[in-house]
């Protein structure tokens, strides 16, 4: 009984750092991403999450080095943050008119995506679910780029007529 309170007590602390940088993070994006633009802050959250990613892949588990996992959920809480705003600001900015219907769509795929996470955590090993999200997260960079250049190619289009 004393260890589950423990583990509770230990996995509500993680939650809460996760949460707490995950606010840093939606602030220090909202200032970066203007300054430098979409395409960069997307590539530099890509390597943020990568980075983490792999650290979470190659770090072992030891009694002494539990603090690794509260360092993880502040980096992986401030990564979710920054990669947050762009994706509100992406919805937004493609979907002008449709905002509605585009939000609603995003919704449903990010809850697809804790449905699908969930349903493999009990069959799948951690460090192969790390790299299904570093596929995810290579293959969304590219479809990320591919919308960039259909989106500036139809803005350059519009302004031309």
């Amino acid at each position: 009984m004393i260890t589950f309170k423990i583990c509770a007590f230990q996995l509500g602390l993680a939650t809460g750092v996760y949460g707490a940088f995950s606010i840093f993070g939606t602030f220090f994006g909202g200032h970066v991403l203007y300054r430098v633009g979409r395409l960069k802050y997307a590539i530099a959250v890509a390597c943020w999450h990568l980075g983490t990613f792999l650290c979470s892949n190659f770090w072992q588990p030891h009694p002494n080095n539990t603090w690794v996992v509260y360092l993880l959920g502040a980096f992986i809480g401030f990564g979710f943050g920054i990669k947050s705003n762009m994706l509100e600001g992406l919805t937004a900015h493609y979907f002008r008119g449709t905002e509605g219907v585009a939000f609603t769509l995003k919704s449903c795929i990010m809850n697809l995506g804790i449905v699908a996470g969930t349903a493999w955590s009990t069959s799948l090993c951690v460090y192969v679910k790390i790299y299904i999200l570093i596929g995810f997260l290579l293959f969304s960079l590219v479809c990320f780029f591919i919308a960039e250049k259909l989106f500036l190619k139809q803005k350059e289009r519009l302004t031309s007529i």
